[in-house]
């Protein structure tokens, strides 16, 4: 039985080892953003499209905030769609926004707009 404990301790102390290293190797989370708790009116009538993954908001909280702040939420950007907010991974999105002179905040710039 001492063998049996004894050898269950090397392994969770090679586990932990383990577990440690690969902690220490992970990227920093993500900066926790500003979510406020009143809302007003300062998007309304401004037309949003979103995609990606907005570092430091959690899945559909960027679309959340706009809508309750009055914005719009599109599908597709035309000449209509005031603000691209995007994270990585868009691609030929971009360079539509680009073409047609769509505002293309950063995560950073986004937060900013509903301090």
């Amino acid at each position: 039985m001492a063998q049996y404990e004894a050898e269950m301790e090397r392994y969770f102390q090679a586990l932990a080892s383990v577990i440690e290293q690969a902690l220490a190797k992970a990227p920093p989370a993500p900066p926790a953003r500003y979510i406020p708790q009143t809302f007003d009116q300062r998007f309304a009538g401004k037309a949003f499209v979103v995609r990606g993954d907005l570092s430091g908001y959690e899945k559909g909280q960027v679309k959340q905030l706009i809508e309750s702040f009055g914005g719009k939420i599109g599908r597709n950007i035309t000449g209509k769609t005031d603000y691209f907010v995007c994270g990585s991974g868009v691609g030929d999105l971009f360079k539509t926004a680009q073409k047609h002179k769509t505002a293309l905040p950063s995560a950073d710039y986004f937060e900013d707009m509903t301090r």
